[in-house]
């Protein structure tokens, strides 16, 4: 029975693989809309770029004023994209929430800074980028 033992072993390993390149699958793909979508939020006073809040589970509810500086909003929002990231398991739901009041008007194009629907083509290109990922490796 070595055989047995020998494919049993190899489907538990097979498996505990799966379950890490799933998180990482979902981490990735947190990472990859945030640092798309974050740089492309307009910006004024950094408030709508400091908005774009990442949390595993569920999404946020908090809306965050101004930060010190505008660049400060994005780095806080893509440093805290990358931190939840980096927790995620298979299994997992990552959530990027912006709970800024104008944020939809944004998105339809109200600023010339951004295209209209800036957000759903951040997160188009994202998973463009995602799209070759393997979940099962020889």
């Amino acid at each position: 029975m070595p055989n047995l033992r020998v494919f049993a072993q190899r489907m538990r390993e097979r498996g505990k693989s799966i379950e890490e390149r799933g998180g990482k699958l979902i981490g990735d793909t947190l990472v990859n809309i945030a640092e798309g979508v974050i740089p492309h939020t307009p910006i004024k006073e950094g408030r709508a770029r400091r908005n774009w809040q990442s949390n595993k589970s569920t999404p946020l509810t908090t809306y965050l004023d101004a930060p010190a500086t505008p660049p400060d909003g994005e780095r806080e929002a893509i440093s805290n994209a990358k931190s939840v990231a980096s927790k995620l398991k298979s299994g997992d739901a990552a959530h990027l929430t912006n709970n800024a009041p104008y944020i939809a008007e944004l998105n339809r194009g109200s600023s010339t800074q951004a295209p209209a629907m800036f957000v759903q083509t951040e997160v188009l290109k994202a998973l463009e980028r995602i799209r070759d990922f393997k979940l099962i490796v020889k």
